[in-house]
């Protein structure tokens, strides 16, 4: 099975010479091909590179790679060169299935070319907004008229939570199928005694960053570690101003996937404050580390509810009550991180999420 990926901003999760810019989605792409490469799949990834020209085997996965530099402000590559040189790709590995993650004109465009090069195509959303009437607005009416027909027409489609599944069945009347975030098993790091409150998201207002600082205030005795990559842009640097005004507040611009684990490992909490989510790969994150999780607004699946992993609030001013009533619990933070762990190695483990999209796969093999 021949497998083509758009992963443009991952170059960094495979190569030391580029900082890694990329999110949950671009990591969850490298922990599943790995894995899919190993069972005997043939794995090709397009990325972006400033120099590197052509393929090039890297852990068993072949990175076909695209003029562009990988920085917050994007690639610098017009729109018309990297979609001609997607259409060269497609010709020269012939992939038997063609896998994109997210919303977007390119959804469209890209899975119609992937069809006229004879490729079943597959579809996984990133989170819940790449289903929602909203993103119209974000995108643009054409743009997102181009997504939709990518959606639609895709061979199968991958939900990462049950709600999402519900919800394009209900809004667009499609199908698809759930597989969720994964993660390595780990073992937990050693760590002194517990201390900090952390949030470890993008600096952007989808994120309300802004609610953690607001918790910041009102304990001013907790240690709260912000972890907020961004973009250089305005709301990044307003975001760093607020929070070196509070003393107690300690803003990390970037950590390394093995450096937010040390974190959770000393962490009491993982507050997140997103709007919209998928499944957010922190959540399992912390789980690993034992670290449970105050979660406003976003529970996938139940995770936190059902697995007993953290807490969810649904309303904004009771996210201070629920922090000081956790903070004053040891024991209950104890059980729910526990509890969080057992649930990712039980339901969320990179090996048995990976053979699950490989069966996704043939199902859209078996379609085409």
């Amino acid at each position: 099975m021949r497998v083509l990926i758009p992963n443009f901003f991952g170059t960094g999760h495979f190569l030391s010479d580029c900082e890694c810019f990329a999110g949950g989605a671009e990591l969850g792409i490298r922990l599943n091909a790995e894995r899919w490469a190993r069972a005997g799949a043939d794995v090709n990834l397009m990325c972006y590179h400033p120099t590197r020209r052509g393929a090039e085997m890297v852990d068993g996965l072949r990175l076909w790679f695209i003029p562009g530099r990988l920085s917050r402000e994007g690639s610098g590559q017009g729109g018309a060169k990297v979609h001609r040189a997607v259409w060269e790709i497609l010709g020269q590995v012939r992939p038997d299935v063609f896998y994109q993650v997210g919303a977007g004109v390119t959804t469209g465009l890209y899975l119609a070319m992937a069809r006229l090069r004879g490729a079943a195509t597959v579809v996984r959303l990133a989170n819940d907004r790449d289903i929602s009437p909203a993103l119209r607005d974000v995108i643009g009416p054409w743009r997102h008229r181009v997504y939709l027909w990518g959606l639609c027409h895709a061979h199968q489609r991958i939900a990462q939570t049950r709600l999402q599944q519900q919800l394009m069945r209900e809004r667009l009347g499609l199908d698809s199928q759930v597989v969720p975030n994964c993660k390595v098993a780990c073992d937990m790091r050693p760590a002194p005694q517990r201390q900090p409150v952390v949030w470890v998201a993008r600096a952007m207002p989808a994120k309300r960053p802004q609610l953690f600082l607001e918790l910041a205030r009102a304990f001013p005795h907790q240690p709260f570690i912000m972890v907020a990559p961004g973009h250089g842009d305005t709301f990044e640097q307003d975001l760093r101003r607020e929070a070196a005004l509070l003393p107690n507040v300690t803003f990390v611009p970037s950590m390394t996937l093995d450096e937010v684990q040390d974190l959770f490992a000393r962490a009491r909490l993982l507050v997140s404050t997103s709007c919209f989510e998928g499944f957010p790969n922190t959540f399992l994150e912390a789980s690993l580390q034992e670290c449970p999780i105050l979660s406003l607004d976003i529970d996938p699946d139940e995770y936190l509810t059902r697995r007993g992993a953290g807490v969810l609030v649904k309303d904004v001013q009771d996210l201070p009550r629920q922090l000081g009533a956790l903070l004053a619990d040891d024991a209950a933070l104890r059980t729910m991180g526990e509890r969080g762990r057992q649930a990712v190695l039980e339901e969320y483990e990179a090996e048995q999420v990976a053979r699950r999209y490989l069966d996704v796969f043939r199902l859209a093999i078996g379609h085409h």
